[in-house]
């Protein structure tokens, strides 16, 4: 075509219609939002899951139902056989002149498994000439995650409270050596004084027997250990202490004492001595209280007696 023809070709023209926007119903918004929020509300719960199963917090809520079976996470838990099994066991052989309530030893138990983060990990010394007569109580604090160490004389007690510290001290009342003549130093520090006559004494009169204890003939050998221990250091509740030796307990706290003895529970008191009984029942309690006052950790599991080991 030459410049300046007015024959010129017709431009093709397209038309582009938008489609209409999709009509998005009232009741479909409702769904996706529902949708969210259910999406929501189960990542909050996976994370409050977490939280607590951390904690400790949903364990410790299981152990409180009060059934005798709970399925969790697919294993049957059977806390009622396994811990009547314990507590039969010690109530059949509590020990010579011991004691133990089936009931109340129950209830120690299932105070322990609800606190157990209070009491795992610390340590007992337990002085005693016969230790096998200690031997269910021994295993059942060890099965708590609690450290026993069992000794039979004052100085190997001596030589390990020197070396390591311990939460408590357990000790038995009289020992096999005790004579009644014996004389020794009067208890200075932690006096005795007896509320009636023990069964190994063959005194005729509380007011005699007394008086012997404190003139310092006869006294037993566990007061003995209650005695040495003052008078090494300071005693943690009492007003005991001593300044004329050197310390037992330089490097830590001194260590609270129990005295766990059949044959003179309930019928004395010591100013260093927590309690003096001869019931199962009441020792663990003490125990636990004594393990749970100073400790402000958070309680990370509970604790279960095992059936395999019963």
């Amino acid at each position: 075509m030459a410049i300046g023809d007015d024959n010129r070709a017709t431009p093709t023209v397209y038309h582009v219609t938008a489609a209409p926007p999709p009509r998005v119903s009232l009741s479909h918004v409702i769904a996706t939002t529902k949708l969210a929020a259910a999406a929501v509300v189960w990542i909050l719960l996976v994370i409050m899951l977490g939280i607590l199963l951390w904690n400790g917090t949903i364990i410790r809520l299981l152990s409180a139902i009060s059934v005798s079976h709970v399925e969790a996470f697919g294993v049957k838990i059977d806390f009622d056989r396994e811990r009547d099994a314990l507590v039969q066991r010690i109530v059949d052989n509590p020990g010579p002149g011991l004691k133990a309530d089936a009931d109340f030893l129950k209830r120690a138990i299932e105070r322990a498994r609800l606190n157990i983060g209070a009491i795992r990990g610390r340590r007992i010394l337990w002085i005693d000439d016969h230790p096998e007569n200690n031997s269910l109580y021994v295993d059942l604090l060890s099965r708590m995650g609690i450290t026993v160490v069992a000794v039979t004389s004052d100085d190997v007690a001596r030589g390990l409270l020197s070396a390591s510290p311990f939460d408590l001290i357990v000790t038995d009342g009289h020992r096999d050596d005790d004579k009644l003549e014996t004389k020794g130093a009067p208890l200075t520090l932690c006096p005795v004084r007896f509320r009636a006559l023990p069964d190994t004494s063959s005194a005729t009169d509380l007011k005699s027997y007394q008086d012997r204890i404190d003139g310092g003939i006869g006294v037993p050998g566990g007061y003995r250990t209650v005695e040495m221990i003052a008078a090494s250091g300071a005693v943690t509740g009492g007003s005991a202490t001593s300044s004329d030796s050197a310390p037992l307990f330089a490097d830590y706290q001194a260590p609270r004492i129990v005295m766990f003895s059949g044959s003179n529970g309930g019928i004395a008191s010591d100013p260093c001595i927590r309690t003096i009984t001869n019931r199962a029942d009441l020792l663990f309690n003490t125990i636990l209280s004594i393990l749970e006052e100073d400790n402000d950790a958070v309680f990370p599991s509970t604790w279960e007696p095992k059936a395999d080991k019963l």
